[in-house]
């Protein structure tokens, strides 16, 4: 695997590049609060350019910052600290730093910082982010042979790439004296997530199994994530690391072409009131008819069914507007062959949106009287124009009765192109090969933490956190499979569960 270092002169050039973007801003607000001193002893601006590379390099103590840039000449001088007439490099102490933080910064200056953070570290994905492991030989026989020789070092290598590139993206907004590293806490949340336990729980057990002396408690882990007040915070959180991630993904050659997706609901069952904050109904199951629901847009070629994105789904929430947010963010990222759906989709609105959005679409068609007497009527493979209404709207697509495997009529709605009565058996073989949904949302499983928590902030983080796990999961295997085998295997060579243990075991000893 390949990982650019970042030089002294990289970093500081581009904690350079975005500082200067909120030049003006930083000095109109510096000047206004500290007309009289706002050069303080070093100027304002190296001084909060230093900061902001504490910041980037996550370093908890401000001796760690002084003695990096002592250590680091070059970088020093770039980020604007200046030698003396006797080529002294001069670097403010600790004490220094620690009366600049607390007597010269203030909550939008501190904003600004946090900006030009998210920046830098946009920048260093974008510009460098391969995840790429290269064979270990040309021969067969030599790759089968050191498949096990060679699969823990490369996967501790991903690991790392993981804990460097997706890591700083997941914010638990902690303060710069807090205990516990974010690092911590994300390692005790993949354990508890890996072993599907409780939080409570999972925190006493990570304590035991964990390499590094310190494990935060499952109460401080949730503190930090009720720190977030609405599930919009949360949403947008995640959907920065979801972008992330997928650039890797897309760096590292995967959604190279056009590929087809699937959108579909995935139900958490919930055993507390029904009108609790997000809480659905839904048929009866294992003593509840009540549920957390979330949506998902997938890709659905076996061996790479990557999710592209999730959305919570609320009781107010219509089906086409879901639809038309999965297909609108999924277009960005992705050039999209067609998209599958389940009969929970067959409706009018859905339909006209689909045709909106300008994609092909396929799914099984509810089978109304109309319908039924069509299935009837017609000899399949047969395919048909035919009319969706409903109270005052309607929409046009092709009807296609085909039949399964042991020779009964299934109908299908779409709008395939080239849809005619020669290839309509094809379709039933499409979607039965293409929907591989419910093994993606049994595999998320494996990755989600318990919890009785009533708070929906919680709920959420949990659920896209699986989400998170899950795409790495299969971007490891992707690329491990390529590297060693040329192609992509659809069973994973790489399980879910060792792949969660290397990475919640692994410590960096320069991470965070």
């Amino acid at each position: 695997m390949t990982n650019t270092t970042h030089t002294s002169n990289n970093i500081a050039f581009k904690i350079n590049k975005f500082y200067i973007q909120k030049l003006l801003t930083i000095e109109s607000l510096v000047k206004s609060k500290y007309a009289d001193d706002w050069h303080f002893s070093y100027s304002y601006h190296t001084m909060l350019k230093s900061i902001i590379l504490m910041r980037l390099e996550n370093f908890k103590f401000l001796t760690q910052l002084v003695v990096h840039l002592k250590k680091n000449e070059q970088e020093s001088l770039e980020i604007g600290f200046f030698k003396d007439e006797m080529n002294r490099l001069m670097i403010p102490d600790r004490r220094t730093f620690s009366y600049f933080i607390k007597h010269r910064l203030d909550e939008q200056i501190n904003k600004i910082m946090d900006q030009i953070v998210f920046w830098v570290k946009e920048d260093i994905i974008d510009s460098s982010m391969r995840l790429d492991i290269t064979s270990p030989s040309n021969s067969y026989k030599n790759v089968r042979a050191n498949i096990q020789r060679n699969s823990k070092p490369k996967l501790t290598e991903a690991c790392r790439f993981i804990k460097k590139h997706v890591y700083p993206f997941i914010e638990l907004q902690l303060h710069n004296n807090a205990i516990y590293t974010k690092n911590n806490f994300l390692d005790m949340l993949v354990h508890t997530s890996m072993t599907q336990d409780f939080t409570e729980n999972g925190s006493k057990t990570f304590s035991l199994v964990n390499p590094n002396p310190r494990s935060p408690n499952a109460d401080t882990l949730l503190y930090h994530i009720k720190k977030y007040k609405r599930k919009d915070e949360i949403e947008q959180l995640f959907e920065k690391v979801f972008n992330r991630t997928f650039k890797i993904a897309k760096s590292s050659g995967m959604f190279s072409r056009a590929i087809d997706l699937a959108i579909d609901f995935t139900d958490i069952l919930y055993y507390g009131n029904k009108n609790d904050d997000m809480v659905m109904e839904r048929k009866p199951e294992r003593g509840t008819s009540h549920c957390y629901r979330f949506a998902t847009i997938n890709v659905v070629v076996a061996g790479e069914r990557y999710t592209i994105f999730a959305l919570p789904v609320d009781k107010f929430d219509k089906k086409e507007d879901i639809v038309r947010k999965l297909i609108t963010y999924a277009q960005r990222k992705v050039r999209i062959r067609s998209v599958y759906l389940d009969r929970g989709f067959f409706n009018v609105n859905v339909i006209k949106t689909l045709k909106k959005l300008n994609v092909e679409f396929l799914m099984p068609a509810v089978q109304t009287s109309r319908i039924r007497e069509a299935m009837k009527h017609w000899v399949a493979p047969k395919v048909m124009a035919y009319v969706l209404k409903s109270d005052n709207d309607y929409v046009k697509f092709k009807l296609a009765i085909v039949e399964d495997y042991e020779g009964n009529k299934r109908v299908f709605a779409s709008n395939f192109e080239l849809l005619i009565n020669d290839n309509a058996q094809n379709l039933f073989r499409l979607y039965a090969d293409r929907w591989g949904i419910e093994t993606s949302y049994r595999m998320k499983g494996l990755f989600r933490a318990k919890t009785t928590s009533k708070n929906y902030v919680v709920r959420l983080f949990y659920f896209l956190f699986s989400v998170l796990l899950y795409n790495l999961w299969i971007l490891i295997n992707v690329v491990v499979c390529k590297a060693l085998f040329e192609r992509i295997r659809e069973k994973p060579l790489i399980t879910a569960k060792w792949f969660g243990t290397v990475l919640y075991t692994f410590v960096d000893p320069g991470g965070g």
